[in-house]
């Protein structure tokens, strides 16, 4: 690792480029005590450091980089079970989805990405909650051309769990009340209990502005969804603090470097 105190002795100027890499807390009763909940950059992180160890060719090996690939692609479905089933036993139990029930909380591109891991590794099922509806098909009159379209999109994460589970995993307009421990072992997750959610226009909202919808609890009990993981990616709260405080940045109230 490279010292904040050489940067700032060997260069007149540093240029901080990390993005937001803390993740926002799931804060819900029972995400901070029960074990089986992953925040998504670290699930992903760690994974693809297995990946390059369990795909890395063996040293002293009798066999090519091209055999031991090989090994993987007899065809392509063979080769598909052939790496779930070596991820089976390299990956330990709390980044492993192999036969589990697993929920992924947040509907963004990474959510999609945890959502085609789990697939990708031979996850019983998956579902992935959004807390917003489900966007239209085609730009609505209040999102006109030249705005990004807010338009229903099919990503590959969702392709992958449709292709591999046979089930479309987004639900829309859920919120997570608290996570329900496994009746096998009290110290995992055994499902995660939820509620449903509307969406309506503020009364006397200008138009073009943000934060126009109120989200409405619907009067209905809990929804039980069973979860043997739950991988949250439910967004950022800004940069890790660390090397901010090795190198003096101020930063605002909300943890994001003060510009």
């Amino acid at each position: 690792a490279f010292p904040a105190s050489k940067l700032t002795s060997d260069f007149d100027a540093t240029i901080l480029c990390t993005g937001a890499t803390e993740p926002r807390a799931l804060t819900v009763p029972g995400a901070s005590k029960l074990s089986g909940v992953q925040y998504a950059m670290d699930f992903l992180m760690a994974v693809q450091s297995q990946l390059d160890t369990v795909l890395k060719p063996k040293e002293n090996s009798n066999f090519t980089a091209e055999q031991q690939e090989a090994e993987f692609n007899d065809s392509e479905a063979l080769g598909a079970e052939k790496m779930r089933a070596k991820f089976k036993t390299a990956l330990p139990e709390h980044l492993n989805a192999y036969g589990k029930n697993v929920v992924v909380i947040g509907a963004g591109d990474t959510g999609c990405d945890c959502i085609a891991t789990a697939v990708r590794q031979g996850a019983k099922s998956v579902v992935n909650f959004s807390l917003m509806h489900e966007m239209p098909k085609e730009r609505v009159p209040s999102n006109p051309w030249p705005e990004w379209p807010r338009t229903f999109r099919v990503e590959y994460g969702h392709e992958e769990a449709l292709a591999g589970t046979g089930v479309e995993p987004r639900e829309y307009c859920i919120l997570s009340d608290h996570l329900i421990a496994s009746d096998e072992d009290p110290s995992k997750v055994g499902g995660v209990a939820v509620k449903r959610v509307s969406w309506a226009e503020k009364p006397g909202a200008p138009k073009g502005t943000t934060n126009r919808a109120e989200m409405i609890m619907t009067p209905v009990g809990d929804e039980v969804f069973k979860a043997d993981l739950v991988l949250v990616a439910i967004g950022y709260s800004g940069p890790e603090q660390p090397l901010l405080q090795s190198l003096g940045v101020k930063t605002t109230s909300r943890s994001n470097i003060d510009a």
